[in-house]
């Protein structure tokens, strides 16, 4: 599966990659492993099974 990482890490709307109708700044957003928090592979191979995307 393939998961915006923003909506993964639970971010708001600082972290939007694309702002349609703004010619700068987009796609400049990066996430950084000290966002990734414990538990966060569980949870991904939990919601993938659920919606059989595994």
């Amino acid at each position: 599966a393939i998961v915006p990482m923003q909506d993964v890490l639970r971010r708001g709307a600082e972290s939007r990659m694309n702002r349609p109708g703004q010619a700068g700044g987009n796609w400049s957003w990066r996430f950084t492993w000290e966002q990734v928090y414990f538990g966060l592979q569980d949870e991904l191979l939990e919601l993938t099974r659920t919606y059989g995307r595994a």
